[in-house]
C-alpha cells in the first residue's frame, strides 16, 4: 500500500479481499490462511507466483488484489531449472518464466 494512501484505496482492498475469501474459500477452507501467508511472505520481501493456481477466477481475483495493493508484476527464476539440465523437457512450457508478485522497488 502505498504511503499516502486515501481511505478509499484502502476500503477497496478490504472490499477485494473480502469478495475473494466469499467467493473462493467453499471451495477451498484454507484459503484464508493461504492468503494471509501470500501476504506475510510478500511483506518480508519475496516475490510470490500465482501461475500454478489452476482455477483462472481465483488467479484473476488475487492479480485483482495485488493490483488494488501496488504490488509490482515480475518476472521469476523458475526453481525447478536445475531439473530442466537432464534433458527430461517433454515440450511442457516449464521453460516460461514465471510471474509474480512483490513489493515496488
Amino acid at each position: 500500500l502505498k504511503p499516502n494512501a486515501l481511505g478509499a484505496e484502502e476500503q477497496e482492498i478490504k472490499d477485494l479481499t473480502l469478495q475473494l475469501l466469499v467467493k473462493f474459500q467453499s471451495k477451498d477452507a484454507e484459503l484464508g490462511p493461504q492468503l494471509a501467508t501470500l501476504c506475510k511472505n510478500i511483506a518480508e520481501g519475496e516475490s510470490i507466483s500465482i501461475d500454478g493456481i489452476p482455477d483462472e477466477d481465483l488467479k484473476s481475483a488475487l492479480e485483482s488484489l495485488f493490483d488494488a495493493c501496488g504490488l509490482e508484476k515480475s518476472e521469476m527464476e523458475n526453481e525447478d531449472s536445475d531439473d530442466e539440465e537432464e534433458g527430461d523437457n517433454d515440450g511442457d512450457d516449464r521453460d516460461a518464466p514465471l510471474i509474480g508478485y512483490g513489493l515496488p522497488e
